[in-house]
């Protein structure tokens, strides 16, 4: 009987302990304290420019397929003060026509490609990242009910 007892003790004791554990534990966690919410970074300052024109810093020798709808045209420059210069246009080409296009633009004129999105990871977009001694450039293609849209991002080096 002496040996149960000091089983049961011990079984109590251990649970007193694990109980003392669990308070001290539940007492360093603040169950109901919401995290403080992250604040929004400041808007980009957007220039809208004139379609007839380029944005500024835009490399005026990428060709945009001929009488094509630019549908935006703008200048963003961050917070921080990046800047990128960029033209939309609404093409009558498959996406697979301007990707060829313009991947085969860049290579031959100087232009390091530095990654693309083809095919088989999105199956209507297409995307060349490509780099030239004047900054980097984001080509996004991606299919519209006329045929594609065409962004064309550049951001210039400093």
């Amino acid at each position: 009987m002496n040996n149960n007892n000091n089983k049961k003790w011990i079984g109590v004791a251990v649970a007193i302990i694990l109980v003392i554990v669990a308070i001290a534990f539940l007492g360093k966690v603040k169950v109901n304290d919401p995290e403080p919410s992250p604040t929004p970074p400041p808007p980009n300052k957007i220039e809208n420019v004139p379609v007839n024109q380029a944005p500024k810093g835009f490399p005026t020798q990428l060709p945009i397929e001929s009488g094509a709808e630019i549908t935006n045209n703008y200048n963003a420059t961050s917070p921080d003060g990046r800047f990128q210069a960029t033209r939309v246009f609404s093409s009558t080409k498959s996406v697979q026509a301007n990707f060829d296009f313009y991947n085969n633009y860049l290579t031959k004129n100087n232009w390091k490609v530095l990654g693309v999105v083809n095919e088989s990871a999105r199956p209507d977009q297409r995307a060349i990242f490509a780099q030239h001694s004047t900054g980097l450039l984001n080509v996004t293609i991606y299919k519209s009910a006329t045929g594609s849209t065409v962004d064309l991002s550049f951001l210039p080096v400093k």
